[in-house]
């Protein structure tokens, strides 16, 4: 496994997360937090993002071109 760097204010319990999904995404989107760190159990589990963020990494789309209704 790659090793990363989080800075403690990244990471986000997992039980936090359910309760604060809107308010971590909204510090996202306005560019607030680059990222959180999703910890379940003691263990790092996953990684949330903007949008934008992910296709910066991702490359090959923008995020415009998406269809928010198709993913549900």
């Amino acid at each position: 496994m790659a090793k990363i760097t989080v800075r403690t204010d990244e990471l986000l319990p997992a039980r936090e997360a359910s309760r604060a999904l809107g308010k971590a995404i909204e510090s996202l989107v306005s560019g607030a937090t680059d990222k959180y760190v999703i910890v379940n159990r003691n263990k790092v589990q996953a990684v949330l993002l903007s949008i934008d963020r992910y296709a910066e990494l991702a490359g090959g789309f923008a995020p415009e071109d998406l269809d928010a209704r198709r993913a549900v």
